[in-house]
């Protein structure tokens, strides 16, 4: 299980290329990448195209619950 910024950190993607590529805008992966965002199904059906099935919703939650547990 891998999350997106290091799936995208791993591949040296910027965010704009990763928005490009899963059909998003930049603040929209920078909002998902630091737990901020919780994807609809349609994106994270991208993401998962996108990449493979590296990145799966379950490592995306696992990175929104820890920012939003921690801001509890």
């Amino acid at each position: 299980m891998i999350d997106l910024k290091t799936w995208r950190t791993q591949r040296e993607f910027t965010q704009a290329q990763v928005a490009e590529l899963i059909g998003t805008n930049v603040p929209n992966v920078s909002r998902i990448e630091t737990g901020n965002q919780w994807p609809g199904p349609e994106l994270m059906a991208r993401i998962e195209e996108a990449t493979n099935g590296e990145v799966t919703a379950s490592a995306i939650l696992q990175v929104y619950r820890e920012k939003n547990v921690a801001a509890e």
